[in-house]
């Protein structure tokens, strides 16, 4: 039994574009993290021990936060990268197996004319081996 394997191209671009969405949506959760992490100032939280180190607590969580939310839109561009470029040779590898193989169909038709004994002298294809011309 044999298989065919296919990839739907269309579905996977429509997926990558659904993750660039999904990454700009993380690109604006980067962005209020970060704004938030800096909005954290003395004259937000005061100069009581208490809440300045509730302040830096909070820094350090959203930085981290931001950290790893950069790391994951790093992750989401490469893997984006790779699917797109894994596409485009799968497509250029059908491209390239269609042309093959018209070489190789055209090579093995070539072989078959190849192998048939040639017409006799004087005569077409078509003519059902009549002479073309009279003898003198």
């Amino acid at each position: 039994m044999t298989g065919q394997i296919g990839v739907r191209t269309e579905e996977a671009l429509t997926a990558l574009n659904a993750l660039t969405e999904a990454a700009s949506c993380l690109n604006s959760a980067i962005g209020a993290t970060t704004d938030s992490s800096h909005n954290q100032t003395s004259s937000k939280w005061g100069a009581e021990q208490g809440p300045v180190t509730f302040k830096d607590q909070y820094r350090t969580v959203t930085n981290e936060a931001s950290t790893i939310m950069e790391s994951l839109r790093s992750q989401l561009s490469a893997f984006d990268d790779g699917i797109r470029k894994a596409i485009d040779r799968l497509n250029n590898a059908d491209s390239d197996a269609a042309a093959a193989q018209a070489v190789l169909e055209a090579k093995a038709n070539y072989e078959i004319e190849a192998s048939k004994p040639p017409p006799p002298l004087g005569s077409q294809p078509g003519t059902g081996g009549r002479m073309l011309a009279t003898p003198l």
